[in-house]
């Protein structure tokens, strides 16, 4: 059952509030699993997998940083200690919480639905069609750079050979034309918006039409429960590593 959009839009922010307020692991390996369960569950395993390399490099570069501004009474290794450890894993695991929540509202919610939902809760048009856009363009930009990439590599351009200097230069010939692929789409879009009258004082319709039911406002007192639930343990010393740094 698909929920209205505006549910969607009001409930993944509160969803970013236990994982926000929590800094034990223990509390914060649970969050990022039934998160990603429920992204593989939604049918965003493509884009879970896609994100497997940069949660990765999420956890890991947590870890090391954390090791130079937490301070453990601890030895492990290093320069590393236990409490140090055991926070920067905690901190890594709110990144990847963070990250899978918005996976899961993108799996979740097409940009349609959303610039609909920003505009029924009363934010001007213009400006919901500037955040659609941008999302849009991002797609269009990644789609455009792939090609390219795989157009320069078939005439000969290598990007794993020689040194590091030499491979930043071999990027060149990939950014110009996304540059100006991206300009052109950008100049196209601003004609067609032109020739549609944007910003014209009208009545707009839409071809959408949703309507809150049971399922929505359940589904969005239960966000509200989740994340009072989560601010609670954490005013109340739960979840808590170091106190005073959120």
């Amino acid at each position: 059952m698909r929920l209205d959009p505006r549910t969607r839009l009001l409930g993944i922010p509160l969803l970013f509030l236990p994982p926000l307020v929590m800094q034990a692991p223990a509390y914060l390996l649970p969050i990022a699993a039934v998160t990603g369960l429920w992204l593989w569950r939604a049918g965003g395993g493509p884009r879970l997998r896609a994100a497997l390399p940069l949660i990765g490099v999420l956890m890991l570069s947590s870890l090391v940083l954390w090791s130079f501004f937490v301070k453990g009474q601890t030895p492990l290794w290093g320069p590393f200690t236990v409490e140090a450890v055991v926070f920067g894993s905690g901190m890594g695991l709110r990144l990847c919480a963070f990250t899978l929540i918005g996976l899961l509202y993108l799996t979740l919610s097409p940009v349609e639905e959303t610039a609909w939902a920003l505009n029924r809760l009363g934010m001007p048009f213009a400006v919901s069609f500037a955040i659609v856009s941008a999302f849009r363009l991002m797609e269009r930009t990644a789609r455009t750079a792939q090609t390219v990439f795989a157009a320069q590599t078939a005439r000969g351009l290598k990007l794993d050979e020689g040194s590091i200097l030499h491979r930043i230069r071999a990027y060149i010939p990939l950014m110009v034309p996304v540059l100006v692929l991206s300009l052109r789409r950008v100049d196209l879009m601003a004609m067609a918006m032109e020739s549609r009258a944007f910003g014209a004082k009208c009545r707009r319709t839409s071809l959408l039409d949703f309507r809150m039911r049971a399922a929505d406002w359940l589904t969005l007192i239960v966000c509200l429960l989740v994340a009072t639930g989560a601010v609670w343990l954490r005013l109340h010393g739960h979840g808590v590593l170091i106190p005073g740094r959120l």
